[in-house]
């Protein structure tokens, strides 16, 4: 049986809240969470309006399996300030695509590095992807790894 082809695009603007709704699943899925204390916190079930025109998703056979969010933080450096996998679709290479596609974009953009607050429980897929822990950073939920890959 032939496997469906991965598609990476652009983010569509009446795709924002299934996005939203994509990350919440993502996030409760880590299973030390509940969603109560997510939606609290604000932002956990939606992709910020002004985040949309920087995201791209994952598609498999016309579903959305996945997405990113890159954003220029200056000249030389970017940031992944959002990757969420759907997570039945975990483990199949799809957030490694992701990263590569926002590494192509940061390259584009004239950007030298490219950083990421991780999740704590992420950390060992992003050293798995070339990034490198240069420090901690606050979130919602106490202190993230700030982490960094150079590019080319």
């Amino acid at each position: 049986m032939k496997q469906a082809t991965l598609l990476l695009r652009s983010a569509k603007e009446e795709e924002r809240e299934a996005l939203g709704a994509l990350k919440l699943r993502a996030t409760l899925a880590w299973g030390d969470h509940t969603r109560q204390v997510l939606l609290a916190l604000g932002g956990a079930d939606e992709l910020a309006a002004d985040l949309l025109a920087s995201s791209f998703v994952a598609e498999i056979g016309g579903r959305i399996v996945g997405f990113a969010t890159l954003v220029t933080k200056d000249a030389s450096d970017a940031e992944v300030e959002e990757l969420f996998i759907e997570p039945s679709e975990w483990r199949r290479g799809i957030g490694t695509r992701l990263l590569e596609e926002a590494e192509r974009r940061a390259g584009v953009a004239g950007a030298h590095g490219l950083r990421v607050a991780a999740n704590p429980r992420a950390r060992a897929f992003y050293e798995a992807c070339g990034f490198q822990a240069i420090g901690e950073v606050p979130d919602s939920f106490g202190l993230a790894p700030l982490m960094q890959k150079q590019l080319g």
